[in-house]
């Protein structure tokens, strides 16, 4: 296969020598016509066999980094004008291995892929796992990051085939040393930043979940932006909860700025992120050690100052809610909230923060505003986009077979818990009861006493 623009002028050659032969004019072109021809396939073949450092797949060629710090600069440089979410930057895929993918013996194996002319088209940070069941290919930033994806560039994506980006995924993955048990991308969206994802072309099931965001309409002020996304009965109920909750103080909307409020926001925010989980019956892993470790990590990365968003919404100087955000290519990421559901549940604090959140990244000129992946009621009730997630996954061998059969189980397991209130209710009460049993001294702090320890011993450590 060549190039779009071989096989156009390829076209043009063809045509011009079917008149040429029909009027039978200019002998002497046609012949010098068929000689640039064969002299240009004779290049190009010749280029693409000497040149051993290229691998060369149709009109791509590969190059691969095996840690961060090699990929740096190529990476920074690409995402800039790339289709990506937020959680491929470099910047956020970088605390992630740090914080999470060294604790896991994850290898960083990072693909880019560039035409013949050097240009970079795509980009795949991927990550080699040993686990019980042998090597296991996904995508850096897993367990922490909403979207999983490669960074694609717009004409690239839109125009391979599923054909060729099979043949070109092959090519990527004969790059990695050693045997392959299994390949797992979850979490693919099928689109990126309105891009098709060239990963979803890969034979793929439904994610348990979609994603859901809200592109904002065309409108003179965020009153009338609201009047178009919801009817005026829901817009003056909520204003009504506003004016009943400013019987209590005055409400305000504070961004916590400087790196040691940020700091501290960002630990009270995960205490009480998990108070809220388990005080709804919510199975999650926001206690674990990694999570506080990744979000310390993130906050404090000095290239993702302009992009984090951390609000409290306060009344009277108390905190009603606090969230973190992300902006990212006029897109407001929103990623973890809570709520002081103890003092003011009764208002719906959640649903206040959200609308806040919504006026403030309208105000700012922002596109989109992405409540990520998940099927939570308010969600639905605010977006006008949902964006299908898939996951790939490729088994090479009995280990792999294994592994994929487990975590298909952990799926279909999870999304029966999630559908089902009753189950919930049955799994926390085992889980809390098992919580409370000490069968040895090293298990002696368990819950919410383990994570705030955890937390302490993080903060400490800055």
């Amino acid at each position: 296969m060549y190039s779009k623009a071989y096989r156009r002028w390829h076209h043009v050659k063809d045509k011009t020598l079917k008149k040429k032969r029909q009027n039978l004019r200019n002998p002497v072109i046609l012949a010098r016509l068929s000689a640039l021809c064969e002299e240009f396939e004779h290049g190009l073949h010749k280029s693409a066999e000497n040149d051993q450092k290229l691998q060369v797949f149709n009109e791509f060629h590969l190059s691969f980094f095996n840690n961060f710090d090699a990929a740096e600069s190529l990476w920074r440089q690409f995402e800039k004008d790339a289709a990506c979410f937020i959680y491929q930057r470099f910047s956020f895929c970088r605390s992630w291995h740090a914080s999470v993918g060294k604790k896991t013996d994850k290898t960083p194996h990072i693909v880019a892929v560039q035409d013949l002319t050097g240009e970079t088209v795509m980009l795949v940070p991927l990550c080699l796992e040993k686990t019980r069941f042998g090597t296991v290919v996904s995508f850096a930033g897993d367990g922490m990051a909403d979207y999983l994806a490669p960074l694609v560039q717009d004409d690239f994506a839109q125009n391979i085939t599923k054909a060729e980006f099979q043949k070109l995924w092959n090519s990527i993955l004969a790059t990695i040393d050693g045997n392959i048990d299994m390949v797992w991308l979850d979490r693919q969206p099928i689109s990126i930043a309105g891009v098709r994802n060239p990963v979803s072309l890969l034979s793929s099931f439904d994610f348990v979940s979609s994603s859901h965001a809200l592109k904002f309409p065309r409108a003179a002020n965020w009153s009338q932006c609201a009047r178009i996304l919801r009817s005026g009965q829901t817009t003056k109920k909520i204003a009504r909860r506003f004016a009943k909750l400013a019987g209590q103080g005055e409400i305000e909307l504070v961004e916590i700025t400087g790196a040691k409020a940020r700091q501290d926001h960002i630990h009270k925010l995960l205490v009480l992120k998990v108070e809220n989980l388990n005080q709804s019956g919510i199975l999650h892993r926001m206690d674990k050690p990694d999570v506080a470790r990744f979000y310390g990590a993130l906050v404090g990365e000095e290239t993702m100052q302009d992009d984090l968003c951390q609000f409290e919404l306060r009344c009277g100087g108390k905190m009603i809610a606090s969230v973190l955000g992300f902006v990212h290519h006029g897109t407001f990421y929103y990623q973890i909230s809570a709520f002081n559901k103890k003092d003011f549940g009764r208002y719906s604090p959640g649903l206040l923060l959200q609308y806040q959140l919504l006026e403030w990244s309208f105000s700012r000129g922002l596109e989109r505003f992405d409540m990520t992946v998940g099927d939570e009621v308010y969600k639905g009730d605010w977006s006008n986009e949902t964006t299908t997630m898939v996951t790939v996954a490729q088994v090479f061998s009995t280990a792999g077979r294994l592994n994929y059969t487990y975590r298909r189980a952990m799926l279909w397991t999870t999304s029966k818990i999630k559908k089902s209130p009753r189950l919930r209710k049955l799994v926390m009460r085992v889980m809390k009861k098992a919580d409370n049993i000490v069968t040895m001294p090293r298990f002696e702090l368990h819950g919410m006493a383990r994570f705030q320890k955890n937390l302490k011993e993080h903060s400490q450590g800055h």
